[in-house]
């Protein structure tokens, strides 16, 4: 009777395999059917009939179907059967009927931390709830597609910032930037960040003169201070950044944006740095304020500098 039964369902006639379905009560020879039968109404009817929990889970994880998987899958109501499902099913698509109804915050996070298909990862993202265990994600995520699906979730400014500064993966970062538009947080990512593309891509979304000077006077990446130096354009200000940045490149930067004389004069004589003092020397041409550079500059290389160019007749 049993070899009849299996010849029935295993038929490419869909009526007599789903009659010798409706007549099946054996829970293994249900799993059978919902595994091996050709047709796909006959395997999903079979799992239909399981009732076995623990049957369904392993159906869900392990079927070479996607059809009998799913299914399965959205028979299990069992908690801890939904999550090693949302863990452990072979077919992605799976892990992803089983985490719409796992709610479970640390379960989930791992699930993030672990699975290797974006789309699984991102279900996870869209049901966390901590902005903590968020943020600590994104920063440290070897994916950047999952970082990036929580950025797309988080919308705290000062979390995105702490994302922009710290986060290993460049696209994370840089979507996290995107979404920081506070001028104060802009700048404290830029002084606080070890990564030059937020600090740039920050300095691209300044419009703030004296911040724009600060920032580049304070600098701790060269590209990053000469960045904010191409956005100033209040002469004095650029004259103050030549004059006080820590950074030689970004103070040469700034004389070299610099065209008045007294200006130039003034950094020449006054500029923390060698090299900057020098290059403002170089710039001035008024002999008066060459004069004044060659008698009263504190640095002798600053006055014969000076000096040189009022006895150069080709000036």
């Amino acid at each position: 009777m049993r070899s009849t039964t299996k010849q029935a369902w295993m038929s490419d006639n869909i009526e007599e395999a789903l009659e010798s379905v409706t007549k099946e009560t054996d829970q293994t020879n249900l799993v059978e059917i919902a595994e091996n039968a050709p047709v796909m109404n006959v395997r999903i009817y079979a799992v239909g009939k399981v009732s076995d929990s623990k049957l369904l889970a392993d159906i869900a994880k392990n079927s070479f179907y996607e059809d009998v998987s799913n299914v399965a899958a959205g028979m299990v109501s069992d908690p801890n059967l939904l999550i090693d499902i949302a863990k452990n099913a072979k077919d992605f698509r799976v892990r992803l009927v089983a985490i719409e109804r796992v709610h479970n915050q640390t379960v989930l996070e791992d699930i993030i931390k672990m699975d290797t298909d974006f789309r699984v990862c991102r279900s996870a993202v869209k049901k966390l709830l901590n902005p903590i265990v968020l943020v600590d994600i994104a920063k440290n995520t070897k994916n950047s597609d999952v970082g990036r699906a929580v950025v797309e979730k988080v919308n705290d400014p000062k979390l995105l910032a702490d994302i922009a500064k710290e986060a290993d993966d460049s696209d994370v970062r840089m979507a996290a930037i995107g979404k920081v538009n506070d001028p104060k947080l802009l700048g404290d990512i830029i002084s606080e960040t070890y990564y030059s593309d937020v600090g740039h891509a920050a300095v691209e979304k300044l419009l703030d003169q004296a911040l724009l000077a600060k920032i580049a006077k304070e600098a701790d990446d060269s590209d990053v201070g000469r960045a904010a130096v191409e956005k100033v354009n209040d002469p004095k200000l650029l004259a103050e950044i030549a004059i006080e940045a820590d950074d030689s490149d970004v103070g040469r930067a700034a004389v070299e944006e610099v065209t008045d004389q007294a200006l130039l004069a003034k950094i020449a004589q006054e500029a923390d740095d060698f090299d900057v003092r020098m290059a403002a020397v170089k710039k001035v041409t008024d002999q008066a304020l060459l004069a004044d550079i060659a008698k009263n500059a504190d640095d002798s290389d600053v006055r014969m500098t000076a000096n040189k160019k009022l006895n150069d007749r080709s000036i």
